[in-house]
């Protein structure tokens, strides 16, 4: 029996002439979790999210969604997915209502109050009648929000997201999809080059580099005030993994990219240091969840460009 919501990547490969865009990546996405999809401009990620969209077919691998396979059965396939993908596209001589209403209605879905207050999750009034040609990039981005949202999808792609927004709108938006899992149970893939925007929505982090996928990292999925994420960097990296893995009070522990990262009580962040002190480990640096993603990125990167896309 599938699970709602589990998205499957299975060693997927694009090639445009003689360059491979995209090599055999692969990975998969829980039920209502939010994953961040990070690399440089030309590291694959546009590719990745148009394949798993199905707007273009991949040379070889496979991708499901909900058990439904990708490529055997398409229309069973989108039915369970949302994107936003670029630029959404639009009629300018619509009102954002009617834009939805005519989504309802290929999906054969029409319900007004739905319509309403999908409209006003993103923070568009449903009883505007302003023209969409008349918005601005900001509010045209929500609306595509709204369109990709409105059929309750699985799975729910974003590709740079906050493009557009204004901070207020940023910050809305942010909220919004903190809360969209919990709603409904999709799953997220987005997309940003806004670190500290990935680092506070995205449960974890992909890597994705020259058409690979170098690594992961996890961010904390606990966004209420019980729990916290530690990142330490240490004259023993291994060895203070086993210490803190030993821990009764360490819930987890695991190596990243840049040190060691570990998850605990709120309550028990200030037993860390003397723990490690007293098996004799030097402790380099100890920082809180918050700072760390663009270090990760940046260590991540440091053989090559650091400009995001």
């Amino acid at each position: 029996m599938a699970v709602s919501g589990l998205v499957q990547v299975e060693r997927i490969s694009k090639r445009y002439g003689r360059q491979l865009a995209v090599d055999e990546v692969s990975f998969s996405i829980t039920p209502g979790e939010i994953v961040g999809f990070v690399g440089p401009n030309g590291a694959g990620k546009s590719t990745t999210l148009r394949v798993l969209t199905g707007l273009i077919t991949p040379d070889s691998g496979r991708v499901s969604l909900d058990g439904i396979d990708q490529r055997t059965d398409p229309t069973g396939f989108r039915a369970r997915l949302g994107a936003l993908i670029e630029a959404p596209a639009i009629y300018p001589m619509l009102s954002a209502f009617e834009h939805l209403a005519y989504v309802a209605r290929i999906r054969r879905a029409f319900d007004r109050s739905r319509i309403e207050n999908t409209l006003r999750d993103v923070g568009l009034d449903p009883a505007s009648q302003k023209r969409v040609g008349r918005f601005s990039l900001g509010m045209k981005q929500r609306l595509g929000i709204a369109m990709a949202i409105f059929g309750g999808p699985s799975l729910l792609v974003l590709d740079e997201p906050m493009n557009g927004l204004d901070p207020s709108g940023i910050a809305e938006l942010r909220d919004f999809l903190r809360k969209l899992p919990d709603r409904n149970g999709a799953s997220v893939l987005m997309s940003s080059h806004l670190l500290s925007e990935i680092e506070q929505i995205c449960h974890r982090v992909l890597f994705i580099r020259e058409g690979r996928l170098v690594g992961e990292t996890k961010l904390s999925a606990d966004s209420s005030d019980a729990f916290q994420t530690l990142w330490l960097r240490t004259g023993d990296d291994g060895r203070t993994l086993e210490v803190l893995r030993r821990a009764s009070f360490v819930a987890e522990a695991e190596a990243d990219v840049v040190g060691v990262s570990c998850r605990l009580s709120a309550a028990d962040v200030a037993k860390v240091a003397p723990l490690l002190v007293g098996e004799g480990i030097a402790i380099l640096e100890l920082t809180p969840h918050g700072r760390r993603l663009e270090e990760t990125y940046l260590a991540r990167y440091a053989a090559g460009t650091t400009t995001l896309g």
